[in-house]
């Protein structure tokens, strides 16, 4: 069963979420690894979405573009970290 945009996109907001929980538990000592598969996972779906801006509604990209810019601020927080 193929999973809608609005199901990727649910899943990829509460990944991008934990995704930030996880990097602040590594960094917090909680943790010995980062969390790469995680952000392997989010890679995934965000480059699969980005290819696919046309096939996309307005609401849909507008939300695509707000979790792409949540995730670009974890991407710096786990650099800078």
């Amino acid at each position: 069963m193929a999973k809608t945009t609005e199901e990727d996109m649910n899943q990829l907001e509460k990944d991008i979420r934990q995704l930030k929980i996880e990097y602040e538990q590594y960094f917090g000592g909680g943790k010995k690894r980062p969390p790469t598969e995680l952000e392997w996972r989010i890679d995934v779906t965000m480059k699969r979405y980005s290819d696919r801006g046309p096939q996309m509604n307005f609401a849909q990209r507008f939300r695509y573009s707000n979790l792409a810019q949540m995730y670009t601020s974890i991407a710096k927080f786990s650099a800078s970290g």
